[in-house]
């Protein structure tokens, strides 16, 4: 350590180097600290004594070295720095901990080992750090102002700007940038506001300190503007906003206020307007006191209640009037029986709507007189219970013979449901009975018992497709099937009522089929297959021996179509018409044993089920029926 008395620097105070708060060093011009106090001992983190030998390199953050280095180098020529432009570099402490210091003195000085610098130093990092983040604040302040929809500015106690943000800039409309306003006067930048309500106003807040709110409009540039101006500090903060399109909505409010009350006054309906709250009147046109022969100071405060009398009908006191409109918001064309102030008795049709005057909520009731329209309707109605008197006994006869024939389909349909049931059971034994006899008789292998016995089956078989139609068409009209949705393949059910088929099958006749697109489908299988089996044995019905029918299925992704197409006989072109009629036959079927039912059960399986039965046909060369229904819908 180099001894205080090798200094040629003699005038250093020595109280002041050991007592001083600043640090100290004097550094060698290789930049070795020689000397140093207790202070920067202390703000370092370091013992008395431990700095010295050290170089000031190692004592600078990284970041700082270059700008140590200049200033060394310049102090070693003699330059002198400033006292106004105080450096601020940053110091590693002992344990690491980075501080920042001013250089508050860097003078030129003598050491034993040749020139070298004194360099005098504060630790300034809690007002470093409280003065960025000052900076931070007032940054995001004036951001924050600066993206107000409000022009902002900021007056102090000589009326002279401190502040103001961009969107004041836009509304003073005076200077362009915020350095020209600051420090000017307002009153020299605006003189033309002197001597108005913007002076009494800002010059009240400024020496009261109570905020005021006031409007002042600019016609030059067809402004409104609202002020609002506080006491801030010494001076005064003002906000200015634009109402501009406030004020015109107001005007056109007014206009149209003004418009309402003409129409209202005018108007050839009765009209009236009550607070919602209490039922009180709160305005009346002439023609609501013509029609009730008031006065208008007779009816304007009285309330809704008391001063119309409803012959005592609770359905229209005003709470519950009210209590609806809340629901529904407005009430139409309800018919009441009010009283004229001479006790006549008016018939009325009310309506009620609630509306917003003001920012507060009215009822407007709209009132048409119906009182002729009512006598009107009375005579109309004397009338009808004239006539109604007169065609009472007629009508009485005919529900009488209605309810006879009534009765009579009933005993029909009953014995049509009967007569099938019994008939069926005698009609299986016959068919078991021949079944067994043609068993006994295999041996004799007699052609003519062979050829009875097949028309015995035949027969029976007839006899029993005629009660099956009979036990279908009744129970579909009388509702007592419900379709039933199930999974299945399309295709296996057209293959089973091929194979059901075959066996009635005239001489030669065959079935072509043919299966296009997917199989799966979700409907009611005993629907779909009656509705096949029907078309089928009508085709091989009514076509003759060796001829061919077309069965074709055609499975899409939203229906099925199937179609069966026979080369028969065909059907009259006068009789298609009445085809899906019940019982009905075409003319050219007379010899052909059938119930005229089949169709006519196919087309109530099809509109059960949400589906259509078309066909086409032209007689001697055959015919095409077609069934669409849907695919993959879920029916109940």
């Amino acid at each position: 350590m180099v001894n205080e008395s090798t200094l040629k620097y003699t005038d250093i105070n020595r109280t002041f180097y050991n007592h001083s708060v600043e640090g100290l060093f004097i550094i060698n011009s290789e930049s070795k600290i020689v000397l140093s106090n207790a202070a920067s001992a202390l703000i370092l983190g370091y013992r008395v004594g431990q700095l010295e030998t050290r170089f000031l390199k190692d004592l600078v953050s990284p970041e700082f070295e270059e700008e140590c280095r200049i200033l060394r180098a310049n102090c070693l020529k003699g330059k002198v720095i400033s006292p106004e432009k105080k450096p601020i570099i940053k110091l590693i402490r002992l344990n690491g901990e980075l501080i920042f210091a001013e250089l508050n003195t860097i003078l030129r000085t003598e050491t034993s080992e040749g020139p070298g610098i004194l360099l005098m130093f504060s630790d300034i990092t809690k007002r470093y750090l409280y003065n960025e983040n000052l900076k931070q604040i007032t940054e995001l302040y004036e951001n924050t102002l600066d993206v107000m929809g409000e022009a902002f500015v900021n007056l102090d106690k000589n009326w002279r700007f401190t502040y103001l943000n961009n969107t004041a800039i836009q509304v003073l409309n005076r200077y362009r940038s915020k350095k020209d306003y600051v420090g000017q006067e307002f009153w020299e930048v605006f003189p033309e506001a002197i001597g108005t309500i913007i002076e009494s106003m800002y010059k009240e807040v400024m020496e009261k300190k109570e905020p005021i709110i006031f409007e002042v409009p600019l016609p030059m540039r067809g402004l409104w503007l609202e002020h609002r101006v506080c006491a801030i500090g010494n001076g005064i903060a003002i906000f200015v906003r634009d109402i501009t399109a406030e004020k015109k909505k107001e005007v056109e409010i007014a206009k149209s206020d003004e418009r309402f009350e003409k129409a209202f006054l005018s108007s050839p309906v009765a009209l009236a307007m009550l607070n919602f709250r209490e039922g009180k009147f709160l305005e009346v046109n002439p023609r609501f006191l013509d029609l009730f022969g008031f006065r208008n100071e007779e009816i304007i405060g009285n309330t809704w209640s008391t001063f119309l009398s409803f012959e005592k009908d609770e359905r229209y006191q005003w709470k519950k009037i009210t209590d609806l409109l809340k629901q529904k918001n407005n009430i139409r064309d309800i018919e009441i029986r009010a009283k004229r102030k001479s006790g006549v008795p008016v018939n009325a049709r009310f309506s009620f709507e609630i509306l917003e005057l003001h920012e507060k909520e009215v009822v407007l009731v709209t009132i048409i007189d119906i009182t002729e329209e009512r006598k009107a309707q009375e005579a109309v109605i004397r009338i009808n219970e004239f006539l109604e008197n007169t065609v009472r006994d007629k009508t009485r006869e005919l529900t009488i013979a209605l309810e006879k024939e009534r009765e009579n389909n009933e005993m029909k349909s009953r014995f049509v449901s009967l007569a099938s049931h019994e008939f069926r059971t005698p009609l299986t034994g016959l068919l078991t009975s021949v079944s067994i006899l043609e068993m006994y008789t295999e041996s004799q292998k007699n052609e003519n018992i062979t050829k009875h016995f097949s028309r015995i089956k035949l027969s029976v078989s007839q006899l029993t497709e005629i009660l099956n139609d009979f036990l279908s068409i009744d129970k579909l009209e009388h509702g007592k099937i419900k379709s039933a949705g199930s999974s299945f393949d399309l295709k296996d059910i057209a293959e089973t009522v091929i194979e059901e088929i075959g066996g009635i099958l005239k001489l030669g006749q065959f079935i072509r089929y043919e299966h296009q697109g997917d199989s799966d489908v979700y409907q009611d299988r005993a629907i779909i297959q009656n509705s096949l089996l029907n078309l089928l044995s009508n085709a091989s019905k009514y076509s003759q021996d060796h001829k061919r029918i077309d069965f074709i299925v055609e499975v899409g992704k939203l229906s099925v179509t199937v179609k069966v197409r026979d080369q028969g006989i065909g059907i009259p072109l006068a009789d298609q018409a009445n085809i899906f009629t019940s019982f009905f036959r075409a003319k050219n079927t007379e010899t052909i044993q059938g119930t005229g039912l089949g169709l006519n059960i196919v087309k109530k399986y099809m509109d059960l089920i949400g589906g259509t039965l078309n066909f086409s046909s032209i007689e001697h060369e055959g015919s095409e029926f077609v069934i669409t229904f849907p695919r993959n819908v879920r029916v109940d």
